[in-house]
């Protein structure tokens, strides 16, 4: 427990140091980004784009610093966006090769509920297998190792292994009784466990001598390591109450019957549901979806700094290149011409910060996701439509800032600015 904390410390201080360090060297990136930047821009606006990159880079530190706010939002979407996106796609790859249940009872954010449910769904015409799932945190020793906080999990082996993908590395599922538990293969070797070997659970503070039954491929509950029996459980002093029920229809049993009889078993209540694998997936990733819409929200919050940041810095560059300006409007270039000029350098300081902080994000994001791997977390998905969103928000945030200093630059009189000191 303290070495996750320590890691979780560690890698949130790396992840600081990280964005702290990108902000300092983007001055640096703004020539590279800039400059790529404005010759993909030539193919379509020509000189224009030439000396909007042009401008941009006079003052690599005010452009990088202007950058720097839009940098650091893009960076913490991106980084949150690939982390929730893979939290996403790990749930969906748990329950789709984990259940083989038709229906799953649970109620929302794994809240406990009364095991009546489930005594009452046994009895529903066309219900084959119920498997009942408790949890608790308990404390395990093993042999020569020191006491380890764990979430004990608990269920009737018959019908779990019936229900439930299970893929032993060692042991058999026939051992799986009475006083036994079996473990993941990480933790087992995180705990130097064995077959065969007896270790000790301390629950509500009374020690208890189980045996290793087996070791697990991987655990199918996620963040829980140990799973024991319920007879095991209830003689612990456990809980009666459940926290899932997986039941499977009977062979040749109608589906909107057997679902119908399960609805009953619940008695109307609004917080216990059965639902299928889909619907429990979707259950699933309901908290993250929160999780992306405060990111959104986060994303519009970081595009309006950054939008009165380049505002404010083009309005600063068109006062300082007021004489500049009424000679290129005194050698024929447009007004049009000067607009779209101050709108590319706004779009290119957009850019550099989109760009490298949707890069710093997918790093972190990437890091973040190895770190919890071990949770559950264990299929990175990066969301590129949503990065690709970002850089397209990002572009318009620089057109949209550059609106008001466009038009102000394009209406001074060329001899009036050329005259200006």
């Amino acid at each position: 427990m303290r070495a996750r904390a320590s890691a979780n410390l560690l890698l949130t201080v790396a992840m600081v140091l990280v964005l702290v360090g990108v902000a300092m060297l983007t001055p640096v990136l703004a020539h590279p980004v800039i400059r790529l930047a404005s010759w993909a821009a030539r193919v379509v606006w020509g000189s224009v784009a030439r000396l909007a990159g042009i401008n941009a880079l006079r003052n690599p530190r005010r452009t990088g610093a202007t950058a720097t706010a839009l940098m650091m939002g893009t960076a913490l979407v991106a980084m949150m966006g690939v982390f929730a996106a893979s939290a996403r796609a790990s749930v969906d790859e748990l329950v789709d090769t984990t259940f083989r249940s038709d229906y799953i009872v649970s109620a929302p954010y794994g809240a406990p509920f009364s095991h009546t449910f489930a005594d009452r769904i046994e009895k529903v015409p066309g219900v084959q297998d119920v498997a009942r799932i408790r949890q608790g945190g308990a404390v395990l020793t093993a042999p020569g190792g020191q006491p380890t906080a764990i979430t004990l999990g608990a269920t009737n082996p018959a019908s779990f292994l019936h229900l439930v993908n299970l893929h032993f590395d060692s042991g058999k599922a026939t051992d799986w009784h009475g006083a036994s538990v079996v473990v993941s293969q990480d933790f087992a070797e995180a705990q130097h466990l064995r077959v065969g070997q007896d270790v000790a659970i301390d629950f509500l503070g009374t020690p208890h001598r189980v045996k290793v039954a087996g070791i697990l491929n991987q655990s199918p509950l996620a963040l829980v390591d140990v799973i024991t029996t319920l007879q095991q459980f209830t003689a612990m002093g456990g809980g009666s109450e459940d926290r899932l029920v997986l039941v499977s229809r009977a062979p040749g049993a109608d589906a909107a019957t057997v679902r119908a009889g399960i609805t009953a078993a619940l008695a109307g209540n609004a917080v216990v549901t059965a639902k299928s694998e889909d619907e429990f997936a979707a259950e699933q990733r309901e908290p993250i979806d929160q999780l992306l819409r405060v990111i959104y929200a986060l994303l519009a919050l970081t595009t309006l700094i950054a939008i009165l940041g380049i505002l404010n810095t083009l309005i600063l560059s068109v006062a300082e290149r007021s004489r500049e300006i009424g000679l290129l409007r005194a050698v024929a270039m447009s007004r049009r011409q000067v607009r779209r000029m101050v709108r590319l350098e706004a779009m290119a300081v957009c850019i550099l910060g989109a760009a490298v902080g949707l890069s710093t994000g997918v790093l972190l994001g990437w890091l973040l996701q190895r770190s919890q791997a071990d949770r559950g977390i264990n299929v990175l998905d990066i969301p590129w439509l949503q990065l690709l969103a970002c850089l397209v928000i990002a572009v318009v945030a620089g057109v949209l800032a550059a609106w008001w200093p466009a038009r102000r630059a394009a209406a001074l009189p060329p001899l009036a600015a050329i005259a200006t000191e």
